[in-house]
């Protein structure tokens, strides 16, 4: 049996009002880390798929970077 899992990645990077650019570059470099980390975990008995990254964004106040990564874990149950 096979079993679908939703995962959900949200998360927020701190930009600070005098290094805007660069903070933002290493809010996109974690949004990397996390992709390739996610995606290292052995596939031998789970299966995870990126499904989609979506487009990064600023909060109102202009002090965080948001970014959010959808994954889906195949899980197989062995139920006997």
């Amino acid at each position: 049996m096979r079993v679908s899992t939703s995962i959900v990645v949200r998360f927020a990077h701190r930009l600070r009002a005098d290094n805007q650019v660069s903070d933002y570059d290493s809010g996109l470099d974690a949004v990397e880390t996390i992709i390739t980390t996610v995606m290292g975990i052995s596939q031998a008995n789970l299966h995870i798929v990126l499904d989609r990254v979506q487009p990064p964004g600023i909060a109102p106040a202009g002090d965080y970077f948001l970014a959010e990564l959808r994954f889906t874990a195949e899980h197989r149950l062995a139920l006997q």
